[in-house]
């Protein structure tokens, strides 16, 4: 997830946000993003993030 994040980082302007469904084995946090919202649905875990 690290890596993912990291490699889009580039890419996502600084208005945009970033939404990530994982299961509950990954942690879904970075230190080059801000947590907006966070749920579930049903086992998956969905994170909206904005980049800082």
């Amino acid at each position: 997830m690290q890596i993912l994040l990291t490699n889009i980082y580039s890419i996502v302007s600084k208005q945009g946000i970033v939404a990530v469904c994982a299961d509950k084995a990954q942690k879904i946090k970075h230190n080059l993003y801000k947590h907006l919202d966070y749920f579930k649905v049903g086992k998956r875990h969905i994170a909206i993030l904005a980049p800082l």
